[in-house]
């Protein structure tokens, strides 16, 4: 009952304060797009915009979900506040490593089809075993949180992140209330008090987003390209990311000499993040023109990475490549001076280690199918990188 007063009252006070906190967004959908291709331009429009530059085009973010961090202040010193909140949640010891891995191993168990008739959604299995992971580090005082309440929250994100791309996305009382709903129950599974929703430095998912929508969609694929994509590439990396899955410490995923074939964890991980980055598009607003800066293009870009530019191959990266290509065109967490305080470690170690579980936890005992239970391949050429264009894939026990 509290639940249904605290959405019908937010809705009203939304209704209210809609038209007065819609004008940046809807200022950055009438501007004129310049998309970005030359990693030179890229690099200098992200090293040197301002907070009001990204601010600007992440309106929709404050629209669709209420939150108010670094992606969409203009304020330096809540900037910085909200770094210095986060950055402590993000270090993690070896230990903690360790029990992160345990934690991950133990979860992952729980999301496993019980029979061979049975078939597990994997891009909901993913989002949900990457979601409880994140929650778990960001607010580790959580209870228990129901599969039921996980898929709610998940699929709620989704769809709120899509429609905050539409232009007459403030006009569709759906949303409006499926961004209450999403809030209220947030604020049950982390036992919080609301949060205003037109904006709320205390919102859950100032944190929450970032973390989830940098992890899930490349955990998925690498997890697709190294697990069931068929070549000795695949095979290599299958067992150096189920060993780093039990030996989850920080030398361990830079360290070749450890595993044959002289790859490291973090190779697999870059290549995953270059081939599939989680934020494809970066946006920049100068006056009244939005530049957008097309990471995806660059990072797959046969000029800069040679004719095998769309194949997964960590070799690459492998000694006298990595530095080279870095200053060119990788930037899968930005650059410059608003690069995520998760790109040197906690990002991409996360990464390598929910992979490596879901690699052990799927093995040879389980199939690729597709959404009639027929067995599937994902063909030639790269996986699609929408955010729901690997949903016809399924796991079953054989």
């Amino acid at each position: 009952m509290l639940a249904i007063i605290l959405v019908t009252a937010y809705a009203s006070i939304w209704l209210i304060l809609r038209v007065t906190r819609s004008t940046r967004h809807d200022k950055h959908h009438m501007c004129p797009i310049s998309i970005v291709i030359d990693a030179g331009e890229a690099r200098s429009r992200l090293t040197y915009s301002t907070l009001p530059q990204r601010a600007g085009p992440n309106g929709r973010l404050v629209t669709a979900f209420g939150i108010q961090n670094a992606f969409t202040t203009t304020d330096v010193k809540e900037y910085k506040n909200f770094l210095a909140h986060v950055k402590p949640k993000i270090h993690m010891t070896d230990f903690d490593w360790q029990r992160a891995s345990a934690s991950a191993i133990s979860y992952l168990d729980l999301l496993k089809p019980k029979d061979t008739t049975s078939t597990i959604p994997l891009e909901s299995m993913v989002q949900t075993f990457v979601f409880q992971m994140v929650i778990r580090q960001l607010f580790p005082d959580t209870g228990p949180i129901s599969e039921p309440d996980i898929k709610f929250v998940t699929t709620s994100i989704n769809t709120l992140w899509i429609g905050s791309k539409s232009c007459t996305f403030q006009e569709q009382p759906k949303f409006i209330s499926l961004k209450l709903e999403l809030l209220s129950k947030l604020a049950e599974i982390l036992d919080i008090s609301p949060v205003d929703p037109s904006g709320d430095m205390k919102n859950p998912l100032n944190l929450i987003l970032p973390a989830y929508e940098t992890l899930w969609r490349v955990v998925l694929r690498c997890f697709l390209e190294v697990r069931f994509r068929p070549s000795s590439r695949s095979s290599h990396s299958q067992e150096i990311l189920k060993k780093f899955a039990h030996i989850t410490v920080k030398e361990n995923f830079e360290a070749r000499s450890l595993f044959e074939p002289y790859i490291s964890v973090k190779d697999i991980v870059n290549e995953a993040l270059r081939l599939y980055p989680p934020t494809r598009r970066v946006y920049r607003q100068d006056g009244e023109v939005v530049y957008k800066i097309d990471v995806e293009n660059m990072q797959r870009s046969e000029e800069k990475w040679g004719s095998d530019a769309m194949v997964f191959d960590p070799r690459r990266w492998l000694d006298g490549c990595d530095k080279k290509y870095l200053e060119r065109v990788f930037m899968p967490f930005g650059k410059g001076k608003f690069t995520c305080p998760a790109e040197n470690t906690f990002g991409p170690v996360m990464i390598g280690l929910l992979v490596g579980v879901l690699v052990e936890g799927f093995g040879e005992g389980y199939k690729l199918v597709n959404e009639h239970g027929i067995a599937a391949e994902i063909g030639i050429g790269p996986l699609k990188n929408g955010r729901e264009n690997c949903g016809c894939f399924g796991l079953r026990k054989m």
